[in-house]
């Protein structure tokens, strides 16, 4: 029994790949982060490495076990807190659905009327509805000890 010419590329191209895949994972090619055995424990590594580096920056940094990742995540949210009245546009870019155009008119729609004296003179801003501000809502302060 012979094979046909087209039959034998066929088969030598099944055996040349089932090689190169053998190769590629004895030399340890499945092992990469890529990897979904891995991507669990990457992405938990880093959940712990991005928390610290942001609590580090906010100044309240602590010592936490590794099962706790969620709970300060949560708590550093509510810790952080912005003065719409004062603040620049890099503090008010960190609120939930504010970007760089969004916290241009917060800063201008201030300067033009004065500061916010209630949570909503915000809706006043363009762009800014009832969903918006309840979104920020928890993020933000309007203190009066302003200079």
């Amino acid at each position: 029994m012979y094979l046909t010419r087209q039959e034998r590329g066929i088969v030598i191209f099944l055996v040349c790949t089932l090689a190169a895949g053998v190769i590629l994972k004895l030399i340890g090619f499945g092992v990469y982060p890529g990897n979904r055995a891995v991507q669990g424990t990457t992405d938990s590594l880093y959940v712990a490495k991005v928390s610290l580096v942001d609590s580090l920056v906010r100044g309240y940094a602590t010592v936490q076990s590794p099962g706790s990742q969620e709970s300060s995540m949560v708590s550093a949210q509510q810790k952080f807190q912005v003065n719409i009245n004062v603040a620049g546009v890099e503090s008010l870019q960190k609120l939930p659905g504010i970007g760089p155009v969004m916290a241009k008119r917060i800063i201008a729609h201030r300067q033009k009327n004065g500061y916010f004296k209630s949570f909503k003179d915000l809706l006043e801003v363009k762009g800014i509805g009832p969903a918006t501000l309840e979104k920020i809502r928890p993020f933000i302060t309007l203190t009066s000890d302003i200079p």
